[in-house]
């Protein structure tokens, strides 16, 4: 089965709006896809009221949002997916606590940039941020749009290159993400009615499986097992790993449209049979 369950729009750092990202999965032929931009849901409206209006066969959306957490002392990303999500989940009380949440995530995210340019700012490099992310709200930008901005003034060549000058630890322009703990977001993803998940687990720079039991324990819900970067003895490990601490498996391109990058993962459908549940 053809899916894709982890992208970005501009709502986050994606360089595509939701209803590009959604054309692009109808035309893919994706049998389900979500959207998962980095704390913030705000693309999903967009992207179901222009799913609802796209011709021939259209994807399962699967609203969703990643989030940058912190687990054993280390940068850690989680996926939260919510099949069940609709504009009367909205309403609830839940919905609204998770909802209020992500916007004081965002709100961490937004002074961090301001951090960073202010460090940037002392080494010579005058980035207004006015000048970031093309218009979007300070709250949804990031380091790569910072890195975008950098390229753009002509302080690096690429987005790697950016990022390992000024924008990773020990770098001149660093600043630590006033994240959260790994298992509190689990519990307010869980307390919001969605289901949470490892990102990525091959860029965990730890030895974290040991800890994945307490993970589970605490609700986590599935490993991101299929990601373009995991060849086929990760992919097993991975399954392996899920099936023996009771997790489901996910997978999906981490797609933000940039170039080479194409929506869209083969994975077996009764792998996803719990999303549908």
């Amino acid at each position: 089965m053809l899916l894709d369950l982890h992208s970005h729009s501009t709502a986050s750092d994606g360089r595509l709006p939701p209803e590009a990202v959604v054309n692009a999965a109808v035309a893919a032929g994706l049998k389900w896809w979500a959207l998962t931009d980095h704390d913030t849901m705000d693309g999903i409206a967009a992207a179901e009221t222009a799913l609802a209006a796209a011709a021939g066969p259209k994807p399962r959306l699967i609203p969703g949002a990643e989030l940058s957490t912190r687990w054993q002392g280390h940068s850690t990303h989680l996926l939260a997916y919510f099949p069940h999500f609709t504009g009367s989940w909205r309403q609830l009380p839940a919905a609204s606590a998770w909802l209020d949440w992500l916007a004081e995530l965002r709100q961490r995210r937004a002074e961090r940039n301001v951090a960073m340019l202010e460090k940037l700012e002392r080494n010579g490099i005058s980035l207004p941020p006015a000048s970031l992310g093309g218009g979007r709200p300070a709250a949804a930008l990031g380091r790569n749009h910072i890195a975008q901005a950098l390229i753009a003034g002509g302080w690096a060549t690429t987005v790697p290159e950016a990022f390992e000058k000024y924008l990773t630890p020990g770098a001149p322009a660093w600043v630590p993400l006033r994240g959260v703990e790994t298992p509190e977001a689990i519990a307010r993803v869980r307390a919001a009615g969605g289901l949470p998940g490892l990102a990525h687990p091959s860029r965990l720079h730890f030895d974290w499986q040991p800890h994945l039991p307490d993970l589970a324990g605490k609700g986590l819900a599935f490993l991101e097992v299929w990601y373009p970067t995991h060849d086929a003895a990760q992919v097993e490990d991975f399954r392996r790993l899920a099936a023996e601490n009771h997790l489901q498996a996910s997978g999906g391109t981490d797609f933000h449209a940039r170039a080479g990058e194409r929506l869209g993962a083969i994975i077996p459908t009764t792998a996803l049979a719990w999303l549908a549940a």
